[in-house]
């Protein structure tokens, strides 16, 4: 089908249909479905627009920290997520350090950019930028007060305008 443009001109309608690609996994539902929808439409609104890749990936809990577990859970949405070298993973997970007979809750998040992404925009996305947004975003204070929900939105919002903002002013 071709979408009529500006002019007159036919424009192809590749050009607005959003990347089939999956961007969002959430195993343990630490977003509300109305959260995910947003989240789902915002990252595939930066692929669409800049050509950038930003995957959100909420694993089952416990899993994380054991690679092969890990690997085996996330080899069926492997390849429709389409993660590489040019892609930031944000990781969120709800985890706790057990001590005496209380549960401390760990950092919520990770955010992580493939080496490639890094070599292409070395000063402006760095690896400080991505891991500060995960710390003010995913540490325990703050997820205490806004619940996980809001702060993994608000981590992969942040995350996403400084993609955005990658493109939209090359020269920075």
């Amino acid at each position: 089908a071709m979408w009529l443009a500006p002019l007159g001109k036919a424009a192809p309608a590749i050009a607005e249909e959003p990347s089939s690609d999956l961007v969002l996994v959430d195993a343990t539902n630490l977003l509300l479905p109305s959260t995910e929808k947003n989240l789902n439409r915002l990252l595939r609104k930066l692929q669409q627009e800049t050509g950038l890749k930003l995957r959100l990936i909420c694993p089952p809990r416990g899993i994380q920290d054991n690679r092969d577990e890990f690997e085996a859970w996330l080899k069926p949405f492997k390849k429709d997520l389409s993660v590489s070298l040019d892609t930031v993973v944000i990781l969120a997970e709800e985890r706790f350090m057990a001590r005496a007979q209380t549960k401390i809750p760990l950092q919520l998040m990770s955010i992580q950019a493939g080496s490639r992404l890094q070599e292409r925009f070395q000063y402006r996305l760095t690896n400080g930028l991505l891991i500060s947004i995960a710390e003010r975003y995913g540490n325990s204070d703050s997820v205490a007060k806004t619940g996980p929900d809001l702060a993994i939105e608000q981590a992969t919002r942040n995350v996403a305008a400084a993609m955005f903002a990658l493109i939209d002013d090359p020269q920075v």
